[in-house]
Formats: C-alpha cells, sequence, structure tokens
C-alpha cells in the first residue's frame, strides 16, 4: 500500500483497499470492512470508474447483508444492478441479481427473491461473456 501511495498510483491503491476492505469482512470486522470498501468507492469515483464503483458498492452490500441490515444491502445490489446495467455487464447484472436474490429470502421477501433469482438465471442462459458458452 505504500509503494502505491509513493508512485501515486491510485488503481494499486484502490485494489489494495479492497482487498483490505475483504480482509477485514473474512475476520467479521464490519466497520473495518466498511471502511475500506468506503475508501475504494472514493478513489473509483476520483477516477471515474463506474465498473470499481459498482465493485465497491457491491462489496457494501455484503457487509450490510452480513450485518443484518437487508434493506441497506438490497439499495446497493441494486445500485450494482443498474450500474451494471448501464456498462452492458451481464455478469455482473447476474450477480448482482443473485445477490439481491439471497438478500431478499433472508428478509423474508420471497416473490422479490425469485424475481431477482429469474432475472439471474435469465442473464445467465446466454453467454456472459463474448466467446463463451452460455
Amino acid at each position: 500500500m505504500e509503494i502505491a501511495r509513493d508512485i501515486d498510483d491510485a488503481y494499486r491503491l484502490m485494489t489494495a483497499y479492497g482487498n483490505l476492505g475483504l480482509a477485514r469482512y473474512d475476520l467479521n470486522d464490519w466497520d473495518g470492512a466498511l471502511k475500506y470498501f468506503q475508501l475504494k468507492l472514493d478513489l473509483a469515483r476520483r477516477l471515474g470508474s463506474k465498473e470499481d464503483i459498482s465493485s465497491a458498492y457491491g462489496s457494501m452490500g455484503t457487509v450490510y447483508q452480513a450485518k443484518g441490515d437487508y434493506a441497506k444491502a438490497l439499495d446497493l445490489f441494486l445500485f450494482r444492478f443498474r450500474t451494471a446495467r448501464e456498462l452492458g455487464n451481464r455478469f455482473s447484472m447476474a450477480v448482482a441479481a443473485n445477490n439481491m436474490a439471497v438478500v431478499s429470502k433472508y428478509a423474508g421477501l420471497y416473490e422479490q427473491a425469485e424475481i431477482s433469482i429469474g432475472i439471474s438465471l435469465f442473464l445467465r442462459r446466454r453467454p456472459l461473456h463474448p466467446g463463451t458458452a452460455p
């Protein structure tokens, strides 16, 4: 992380923040994970990287899901879905829809969970990446 700061390589620093967030998440340190994911989000915004903004929101949604704040998690996963759709990234759309299905199930929103998993499955019916099999 120090090297990335020294050479002002924002992309490497953003990756380091994301990795630190994942490490804190694995340790069940939700506040620490959110801190690093927020730092990643701030850098992604500064760089204008919508893909990384979307990724940061997805990571934060996972933390809120673990904390049991399902409404916040759903909001973040929905933002990730919309951003992925804007970018034409069907893989990220499918992941976000799947995440929304899981959180909806935990929240007791079974109809919404069914709709979200249907969207995820629909997106996965066709190749998610050019040149790959469905």
